[in-house]
C-alpha cells in the first residue's frame, strides 16, 4: 500500500452496542482477569449485524453462502465513494448519482453522512434508505458490492425485498460504513469478515486508502 493514509471506515463498538431493532447487540465480560489467572480473556456476545458488518446471501437465503464461503477477491480491489449528500429523514437514495458508477464488478460506496447518528438513538429510525429501483439496477449491472453508512437497506417487506433482490444477484451488501473522513472519488477498498462458518453476516474491519501512483503516472499494477 506504499505510504499511502488508511482510512479506517468501520465504527468502534463499546460492549452495549445496539443491533438492528428486535436484533441482539454486542455484549462483553472479562471471563479471565489479570489479577485472577494473570491474564484477560474477554467473551464476545453479539448479533451478526451489528456496527460495520457485512450481509452473506445466508442471511435471506435457506442454504445460502455463509460469511466463511465469501470470496475475499471481491471484498478487497478499488471502490467508488459517491456522495449523495444529506437527504431528507427517511428519504430514499437517489439513482441518478449512481448511475455512473453502475458496472459488473463495482464497489460502490454511498456517503449520506448517516454516520454521523451512529451510537444515537436517531441512528435506526428515518435513515436513508434504498430503493426497489436503485437495488435492481444496482443488480442487473452486475454491481460487486454495495456498501452504506445506515444500519439497513430499508425498514420492513422494502427492505426485505432489496436484499433478495441484490444477494440474489451476487452482491455483497455492507451497512454501517463510517465513510466521514471520505470523500467523493475512487479509492483501494478492503473489507473483512470473520470466516465463521454457517453464520448469515459478521462485523468487518473496513478500510480505504487514496490509489497510489508510480512516478510513471501509471495507478500500481495489481
Amino acid at each position: 500500500m506504499s505510504s499511502a493514509r488508511v482510512i479506517d471506515l468501520t465504527h468502534p463498538i463499546p460492549s452495549g452496542t445496539a443491533g438492528y431493532p428486535g436484533d441482539p447487540g454486542l455484549v462483553t465480560r472479562q471471563a479471565h482477569t489479570h489479577d485472577e489467572q494473570g491474564y484477560l480473556v474477554t467473551e464476545i456476545t453479539t448479533g451478526s449485524h451489528v456496527g460495520t458488518h457485512i450481509d452473506a446471501p445466508l442471511h435471506v437465503f435457506p442454504g445460502g453462502a455463509d460469511v466463511a464461503a465469501l470470496n475475499l477477491d471481491v471484498l478487497v480491489g478499488p471502490a467508488d465513494v459517491i456522495d449523495v449528500g444529506v437527504l431528507p429523514v427517511g428519504a430514499a437514495i437517489p439513482v441518478e448519482p449512481v448511475v455512473p458508477h453502475l458496472r459488473r464488478g463495482a464497489r460502490l460506496l454511498i456517503k449520506t453522512d448517516w454516520a454521523a447518528h451512529f451510537g444515537s438513538d436517531r441512528y435506526h429510525d428515518g435513515f436513508p434508505t434504498v430503493s426497489l429501483e436503485l437495488a435492481s439496477a444496482a443488480a442487473e449491472a452486475g454491481v460487486a458490492v454495495l456498501g452504506l453508512e445506515q444500519p439497513s437497506l430499508c425498514d420492513g417487506p422494502a427492505g426485505l425485498e432489496a436484499h433478495h433482490i441484490l444477494l440474489g444477484a451476487g452482491c455483497l451488501i455492507i451497512e454501517g460504513l463510517r465513510l466521514t473522513e471520505v470523500e467523493a472519488g475512487r479509492y483501494e477498498f478492503a473489507c473483512l469478515p470473520l470466516p465463521i462458518e454457517g453464520v448469515d453476516g459478521s462485523p468487518v474491519r473496513a478500510i480505504a486508502w487514496p490509489q497510489v501512483h508510480t512516478s510513471y503516472g501509471r495507478k500500481d499494477a495489481r
